[in-house]
């Protein structure tokens, strides 16, 4: 397994659209249900859709909590979150009351209060790179576009971990990396091409 990602399985993420997504890259993975298992894997995807909260509840009942941040402190391990699992990277959310999240970087995810946006904020947006990354590093300019479906964003406590945000809406983190720890706020699984190179990416690290 260890040649394989492992995708997290704890009821809230789209992992029909991600196996997909991996198959067409000939990627090998496995659903991990059990959190056990999460030590078998060199990289790990934490996807998620939905309810903060919910997600949370459901991380810790599973006790994947605990296996993800003993999984990133061996620097040769890389883990990924997508959308609702980016948001969870951090301290907490404030999506209907505060809800502590995985810490592994430190921000608050808070609610979209920009009126050029339509909430929830869905549809293909161009990035603007503020940092390089492992993960955008062979990117042209014209490839930086992803499909997004959100109304709550990361605002990070420090930028260097801020490696790209929607071109025309800065505050709107879209890719976060610290050390071995990356998230995005797009969907690649449904970015067409520049969402497979990016998953592509990731899984070749």
């Amino acid at each position: 397994m260890k040649n394989s990602v492992g995708v997290l399985f704890y009821e809230v993420g789209n992992l029909k659209s991600i196996a997909n997504a991996l198959r067409i890259l000939d990627i090998n993975f496995e659903l991990i249900e059990n959190s056990r298992e999460v030590k078998k894997f060199k990289k790990i995807i934490l996807p998620g859709v939905g309810s903060y909260s919910e997600a949370k509840e459901s991380i810790k009942k599973k006790k994947f909590d605990l296996e993800i941040k003993n999984f990133v402190e061996k620097s040769d391990n890389y883990l990924l979150g997508i959308c609702l699992g980016m948001q969870l990277l951090l301290d907490q959310s404030l999506e209907f009351g505060t809800t502590k999240g995985l810490c592994l970087i430190s921000g608050n995810v808070v609610k979209i209060d920009d009126n050029d946006l339509t909430i929830p904020n869905i549809g293909w947006f161009n990035l603007k790179k503020q940092n390089e990354s492992q993960l955008l590093n062979n990117f042209k300019r014209h490839e930086l576009c992803f499909y997004f479906a959100h109304s709550f964003y990361c605002s990070l406590k420090n930028n260097i971990h801020k490696v790209a945000s929607i071109e025309s809406k800065d505050k709107i983190t879209s890719v976060i990396e610290k050390n071995n720890i990356f998230g995005c706020q797009f969907h690649p699984e449904k970015s067409q091409k520049s969402g497979l190179k990016f998953l592509k990416n990731f899984c070749e690290l």
